[in-house]
Protein backbone atom coordinates (compact mmCIF):
# COMPACT_ATOMS: atom_id res chain seq x y z
CA UNK A 1 0.00 0.00 0.00
CA UNK A 2 1.49 3.17 -0.71
CA UNK A 3 2.50 5.74 2.00
CA UNK A 4 2.28 9.80 1.95
CA UNK A 5 5.52 11.11 1.55
CA UNK A 6 6.32 14.62 2.89
CA UNK A 7 4.20 17.18 4.36
CA UNK A 8 0.55 17.25 3.17
CA UNK A 9 -0.90 20.70 1.95
CA UNK A 10 -4.51 20.54 1.27
CA UNK A 11 -5.92 21.91 -1.90
CA UNK A 12 -2.29 21.23 -3.48
CA UNK A 13 -2.33 19.31 -6.85
CA UNK A 14 0.61 16.93 -5.14
CA UNK A 15 -1.52 16.19 -2.15
CA UNK A 16 -4.73 15.10 -4.60
CA UNK A 17 -2.38 13.32 -6.67
CA UNK A 18 -0.92 11.66 -3.51
CA UNK A 19 -4.39 10.90 -2.35
CA UNK A 20 -5.60 9.26 -5.90
CA UNK A 21 -2.18 7.35 -5.54
CA UNK A 22 -3.34 5.47 -2.81
CA UNK A 23 -6.11 3.52 -4.77
CA UNK A 24 -9.32 5.70 -3.19
CA UNK A 25 -11.83 6.63 -4.98
CA UNK A 26 -12.29 10.02 -6.10
CA UNK A 27 -15.40 11.61 -4.85
CA UNK A 28 -17.23 13.96 -8.04
CA UNK A 29 -18.92 16.91 -7.83
CA UNK A 30 -17.75 18.40 -4.54
CA UNK A 31 -15.16 21.02 -3.83
CA UNK A 32 -11.76 20.14 -3.08
CA UNK A 33 -11.17 20.31 0.26
CA UNK A 34 -13.94 18.07 0.81
CA UNK A 35 -12.91 15.41 -1.16
CA UNK A 36 -9.90 15.26 0.10
CA UNK A 37 -11.59 15.67 3.75
CA UNK A 38 -13.60 12.12 2.94
CA UNK A 39 -10.69 10.77 2.19
CA UNK A 40 -8.78 11.40 5.63
CA UNK A 41 -10.57 8.93 7.62
CA UNK A 42 -8.68 9.61 11.01
CA UNK A 43 -8.38 12.23 13.22
CA UNK A 44 -5.08 13.38 11.96
CA UNK A 45 -6.22 14.29 9.04
CA UNK A 46 -8.87 16.29 9.52
CA UNK A 47 -6.82 18.36 11.75
CA UNK A 48 -4.74 18.76 8.82
CA UNK A 49 -7.53 19.69 5.94
CA UNK A 50 -8.27 22.77 9.11
CA UNK A 51 -4.87 24.08 9.73
CA UNK A 52 -4.49 24.27 5.69
CA UNK A 53 -7.43 26.16 5.42
CA UNK A 54 -6.29 28.57 8.09
CA UNK A 55 -3.23 28.75 6.44
CA UNK A 56 -4.63 29.76 2.75
CA UNK A 57 -7.15 32.44 4.10
CA UNK A 58 -4.33 34.17 6.42
CA UNK A 59 -5.69 35.82 9.33
CA UNK A 60 -8.63 38.05 9.27
CA UNK A 61 -8.56 41.59 8.91
CA UNK A 62 -9.90 43.84 11.31
CA UNK A 63 -12.68 46.32 10.17
CA UNK A 64 -11.62 49.45 8.42
CA UNK A 65 -12.59 52.44 9.98
CA UNK A 66 -12.81 55.28 8.16
CA UNK A 67 -11.73 58.70 9.46
CA UNK A 68 -13.65 62.30 7.75
CA UNK A 69 -11.67 64.70 6.62
CA UNK A 70 -12.76 67.70 8.24
CA UNK A 71 -13.88 70.10 5.26
CA UNK A 72 -13.57 67.96 2.28
CA UNK A 73 -17.22 67.78 0.87
CA UNK A 74 -16.31 64.87 -1.51
CA UNK A 75 -15.09 62.00 1.43
CA UNK A 76 -17.96 63.28 3.46
CA UNK A 77 -21.06 65.30 2.05
CA UNK A 78 -22.46 64.85 5.08
CA UNK A 79 -20.22 67.10 7.44
CA UNK A 80 -21.02 69.99 5.48
CA UNK A 81 -24.99 69.57 6.08
CA UNK A 82 -24.39 69.53 9.71
CA UNK A 83 -22.18 72.10 9.71
CA UNK A 84 -24.46 74.11 8.25
CA UNK A 85 -27.90 73.19 10.37
CA UNK A 86 -25.68 73.80 13.23
CA UNK A 87 -24.66 77.39 12.44
CA UNK A 88 -28.56 78.34 11.40
CA UNK A 89 -29.49 77.14 14.85
CA UNK A 90 -27.03 79.10 16.46
CA UNK A 91 -27.92 82.31 14.25
CA UNK A 92 -31.35 81.55 14.82
CA UNK A 93 -31.04 80.82 18.79
CA UNK A 94 -28.76 84.20 18.55
CA UNK A 95 -31.72 86.42 16.61
CA UNK A 96 -34.13 84.80 19.50
CA UNK A 97 -32.51 85.79 22.47
CA UNK A 98 -30.65 89.16 21.13
CA UNK A 99 -32.54 92.26 21.46
CA UNK A 100 -34.63 93.75 17.80
CA UNK A 101 -35.93 96.92 17.01
CA UNK A 102 -38.91 96.34 18.98
CA UNK A 103 -36.28 97.29 22.22
CA UNK A 104 -35.33 101.39 20.16
CA UNK A 105 -38.51 101.87 19.09
CA UNK A 106 -40.32 101.17 22.64
CA UNK A 107 -37.34 103.73 23.47
CA UNK A 108 -38.19 106.26 21.10
CA UNK A 109 -41.86 105.90 21.49
CA UNK A 110 -42.29 106.54 25.21
CA UNK A 111 -45.63 106.61 26.73
CA UNK A 112 -47.02 110.07 28.31
CA UNK A 113 -46.07 111.15 31.61
CA UNK A 114 -50.12 111.92 32.26
CA UNK A 115 -50.50 107.32 31.58
CA UNK A 116 -49.63 106.57 35.15
CA UNK A 117 -48.82 102.45 36.21
CA UNK A 118 -48.10 101.79 32.44
CA UNK A 119 -47.44 98.08 31.66
CA UNK A 120 -47.86 95.83 28.65
CA UNK A 121 -48.10 92.03 29.77
CA UNK A 122 -49.63 88.44 28.70
CA UNK A 123 -53.55 88.36 29.84
CA UNK A 124 -53.69 85.52 32.26
CA UNK A 125 -56.53 86.34 34.88
CA UNK A 126 -59.92 86.10 34.22
CA UNK A 127 -60.17 89.93 35.61
CA UNK A 128 -57.49 90.23 32.61
CA UNK A 129 -59.31 88.85 30.00
CA UNK A 130 -62.94 90.01 30.82
CA UNK A 131 -61.31 93.82 30.97
CA UNK A 132 -59.84 93.10 27.33
CA UNK A 133 -62.80 91.48 25.59
CA UNK A 134 -64.64 94.35 26.95
CA UNK A 135 -62.53 96.36 24.51
CA UNK A 136 -63.17 94.24 22.08
CA UNK A 137 -67.04 94.53 22.66
CA UNK A 138 -67.33 98.21 22.69
CA UNK A 139 -67.50 99.24 19.10
CA UNK A 140 -66.01 102.75 20.41
CA UNK A 141 -62.80 101.30 21.01
CA UNK A 142 -62.92 100.84 17.45
CA UNK A 143 -60.25 103.37 15.66
CA UNK A 144 -57.16 104.69 14.17
CA UNK A 145 -55.30 101.36 15.25
CA UNK A 146 -57.90 99.14 13.86
CA UNK A 147 -57.63 95.89 12.48
CA UNK A 148 -59.78 93.77 13.64
CA UNK A 149 -60.99 89.98 13.55
CA UNK A 150 -64.14 90.16 15.52
CA UNK A 151 -65.79 87.34 17.57
CA UNK A 152 -69.31 86.91 18.21
CA UNK A 153 -68.40 86.49 22.02
CA UNK A 154 -65.18 88.38 22.34
CA UNK A 155 -64.96 86.86 26.21
CA UNK A 156 -65.65 83.53 25.61
CA UNK A 157 -63.21 83.64 22.50
CA UNK A 158 -60.63 85.40 24.64
CA UNK A 159 -61.08 82.84 27.41
CA UNK A 160 -60.94 79.48 25.72
CA UNK A 161 -57.46 81.03 23.71
CA UNK A 162 -56.36 81.91 26.92
CA UNK A 163 -56.54 78.30 28.16
CA UNK A 164 -55.61 77.00 25.26
CA UNK A 165 -52.33 79.21 25.52
CA UNK A 166 -51.73 77.59 28.84
CA UNK A 167 -51.78 73.69 27.15
CA UNK A 168 -50.06 74.49 23.76
CA UNK A 169 -46.50 76.43 23.63
CA UNK A 170 -48.15 77.48 19.63
CA UNK A 171 -51.48 79.18 20.48
CA UNK A 172 -52.01 82.79 20.13
CA UNK A 173 -50.96 85.49 22.89
CA UNK A 174 -53.21 88.03 24.20
CA UNK A 175 -51.17 91.40 25.12
CA UNK A 176 -52.97 93.60 27.31
CA UNK A 177 -52.13 97.38 28.35
CA UNK A 178 -52.99 98.23 31.85
CA UNK A 179 -52.77 101.64 33.86
CA UNK A 180 -54.45 102.48 37.34
CA UNK A 181 -57.27 102.81 35.63
CA UNK A 182 -57.47 98.94 34.21
CA UNK A 183 -56.93 97.57 30.65
CA UNK A 184 -57.12 100.53 28.18
CA UNK A 185 -55.24 98.64 25.41
CA UNK A 186 -54.93 95.22 24.20
CA UNK A 187 -53.90 92.98 21.11
CA UNK A 188 -53.27 89.59 20.20
CA UNK A 189 -50.35 87.64 18.13
CA UNK A 190 -49.51 84.30 16.92
CA UNK A 191 -46.48 82.39 16.95
CA UNK A 192 -45.85 83.23 13.15
CA UNK A 193 -46.00 86.50 14.06
CA UNK A 194 -49.55 87.68 12.70
CA UNK A 195 -50.98 90.57 15.06
CA UNK A 196 -55.12 90.87 15.50
CA UNK A 197 -57.07 93.00 17.03
CA UNK A 198 -55.06 96.26 18.33
CA UNK A 199 -57.86 98.39 20.36
CA UNK A 200 -56.79 101.54 22.47
CA UNK A 201 -59.32 103.05 24.60
CA UNK A 202 -60.11 106.74 23.29
CA UNK A 203 -58.52 108.14 26.22
CA UNK A 204 -55.22 106.79 25.96
CA UNK A 205 -54.93 107.23 22.39
CA UNK A 206 -52.06 109.53 20.83
CA UNK A 207 -50.18 108.69 24.03
CA UNK A 208 -47.79 106.10 22.67
CA UNK A 209 -49.94 103.05 23.89
CA UNK A 210 -50.19 101.13 20.77
CA UNK A 211 -46.94 101.41 19.94
CA UNK A 212 -45.60 99.82 23.50
CA UNK A 213 -48.47 97.27 22.67
CA UNK A 214 -46.79 96.48 18.90
CA UNK A 215 -43.37 96.35 20.54
CA UNK A 216 -44.48 93.90 23.49
CA UNK A 217 -45.61 91.68 20.13
CA UNK A 218 -42.52 91.84 18.19
CA UNK A 219 -40.06 90.82 21.31
CA UNK A 220 -42.76 87.37 22.16
CA UNK A 221 -42.82 86.61 18.50
CA UNK A 222 -39.42 86.79 18.09
CA UNK A 223 -38.40 84.44 21.22
CA UNK A 224 -40.86 82.22 19.55
CA UNK A 225 -39.08 81.79 16.12
CA UNK A 226 -41.11 84.24 14.02
CA UNK A 227 -39.29 85.84 11.25
CA UNK A 228 -41.34 89.28 10.85
CA UNK A 229 -44.42 90.89 12.09
CA UNK A 230 -47.27 91.21 10.04
CA UNK A 231 -50.89 92.09 9.80
CA UNK A 232 -53.96 93.26 7.55
CA UNK A 233 -55.29 96.82 7.53
CA UNK A 234 -58.65 97.59 5.99
CA UNK A 235 -58.59 99.53 2.99
CA UNK A 236 -59.58 103.36 3.78
CA UNK A 237 -58.07 103.54 7.30
CA UNK A 238 -55.56 106.00 6.34
CA UNK A 239 -54.65 106.64 9.91
CA UNK A 240 -54.12 102.91 11.04
CA UNK A 241 -51.57 102.86 7.60
CA UNK A 242 -49.87 106.09 8.70
CA UNK A 243 -49.37 104.54 12.32
CA UNK A 244 -48.26 101.76 10.95
CA UNK A 245 -45.32 102.99 8.76
CA UNK A 246 -44.15 105.49 11.48
CA UNK A 247 -43.30 102.58 12.74
CA UNK A 248 -41.39 100.93 9.81
CA UNK A 249 -43.95 98.45 8.41
CA UNK A 250 -44.37 97.82 4.60
CA UNK A 251 -47.57 97.98 2.84
CA UNK A 252 -48.30 95.44 0.41
CA UNK A 253 -50.54 95.35 -2.29
CA UNK A 254 -54.33 95.48 -1.33
CA UNK A 255 -56.06 91.91 -1.41
CA UNK A 256 -59.13 90.42 0.09
CA UNK A 257 -59.15 89.14 3.70
CA UNK A 258 -62.03 88.27 5.28
CA UNK A 259 -64.24 89.23 2.66
CA UNK A 260 -62.85 92.39 3.14
CA UNK A 261 -60.15 94.81 1.18
CA UNK A 262 -57.48 95.41 3.18
CA UNK A 263 -53.44 95.77 2.69
CA UNK A 264 -51.27 93.61 4.61
CA UNK A 265 -48.26 94.61 6.12
CA UNK A 266 -45.03 93.40 7.81
CA UNK A 267 -41.92 94.05 9.21
CA UNK A 268 -38.74 91.78 9.52
CA UNK A 269 -37.82 90.51 12.91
Amino acid sequence: MATLAGPWVPGSASSAARLRSCGQPRIRGAPSDIRQGAKLQSLPGLLLLVAGKAITRGPRRPARSVRWAEGDEKVNPGLSIMEELRRKAREDFQRRESPGWETEMAARFQVAEEVAGFEVKEAKGMDEVWGAAELLTDKDNRGDQENLDGDANPFLGLGLMRAYSALSPNAPLTAIARTQEGVIGMAQVKKDGYVQNLVVKPSGRRKGIASQIICWCAARARRRGAARLWLHVEAGNEAALSFYRRLGFEVGEEETYREKQAFPLSKEL
